[in-house]
């Protein structure tokens, strides 16, 4: 199937039917339901199908879904984080690498900051070790393995060094601008609430043509620290979002990739969707979020909210 949508071939299993069904992608293949199936079959009497999406893929199509969260009984998965018990009022999306494919970039200036301190990480090792943090949050990480100082200008210098090569380099995230305007046109309010500066932010936005969906949008965990509050993995800045758009956390949706988003919105009592677009969103899960593989599924997933079918 393609990107979007596709179709497959089920067969009955008794009498080898065919019927075509039309589909589009909703989460990944590590988990037992990879699809999400759109129509009706046309044999009233079918009682159960296998439709082979890809390889690895398999669904198991049943007549009624069983329990009463539709998708997620399906799949087995029920926890709080993945319902919700009040109307959706409001979808909270984390910036990099949700709507920006701003991570490699980032994690590229501070290997070379840390190796230039005495600190020699791979940008693969700081994007295990550091995803989803603050830059004081790594300066102090870097600071405990050092056994000294950064000095107090670090924080400032990283935020320039990555504002600079952002406005030059990065790119949105596929399907990032369509999960926004299909928010939009469902008449759901949405916030961005981030780790990063507003100027990182400001060059990503800037840059990738999104700007002009999120004027008067965002949230920075740099204005909460000033405050004496926290980033993510906290829930400050969750909290903050909802409070701004006068709803109750319990009735937002946030949009996360890292464990410390996940961590956070499942701690502000918010429901979580957990963005892994390489497949593997076992750890995203295991921290309460609800995984999907592509940002062309997610106006589906928050339609099924919207409409509480999830």
């Amino acid at each position: 199937p393609s990107r979007q949508e596709g179709s497959v071939k089920l067969w009955h299993y008794k009498k080898f039917r065919r019927d075509e069904w039309r589909i589009s992608p909703v989460f990944g293949p590590f988990v037992t339901l990879s699809w999400r199936l759109v129509g009706k079959c046309g044999s009233t009497n079918l009682r159960s199908a296998v439709a082979i999406a890809e390889p690895a893929v398999v669904l198991h199509v049943r007549k009624k879904p069983p329990g009463p969260y539709g998708i997620l009984s399906r799949m087995g998965l029920n926890p709080p984080a993945m319902t919700m018990n009040l109307p959706l009022r409001l979808v909270i999306f984390d910036c990099d690498g949700v709507l920006i494919d701003s991570e490699a970039l980032c994690d590229r200036v501070v290997s070379r900051d840390l190796h230039a301190a005495g600190w020699p990480l791979s940008p693969e090792e700081c994007h295990r070790l550091f995803l989803g943090l603050t830059f004081p949050d790594i300066q102090r990480a870097a600071e405990k393995q050092l056994g000294r100082s950064l000095g107090p200008d670090w924080v400032s210098g990283v935020i320039q060094r990555v504002t600079a090569v952002m406005a030059e380099e990065v790119e949105p995230v596929a399907g990032a601008r369509e999960a926004l305007e299909a928010t939009r046109d469902m008449g759901v309010p949405y916030r961005v609430a981030s780790n990063s500066s507003r100027g990182e932010m400001a060059a990503k936005f800037t840059r990738t043509g999104l700007a002009d969906l999120l004027k008067g949008r965002i949230h920075s965990a740099y204005d909460l620290l000033r405050l004496g509050k926290r980033g993510k993995p906290a829930p400050d800045l969750f909290l903050e979002a909802a409070t701004a758009e006068g709803v109750a956390p319990a009735a937002c949706l946030v949009v996360e990739d890292s464990l410390a988003g996940v961590r956070g919105a499942v701690a502000a009592g918010m429901p979580c969707l957990g963005y892994s677009p390489n497949g593997n969103g076992a750890q995203l899960s295991a921290a309460g979020a609800l995984p999907f593989t592509s940002m062309f599924a997610l106006p589906d997933l928050i339609r099924s909210y919207l409409h509480g079918t999830q």
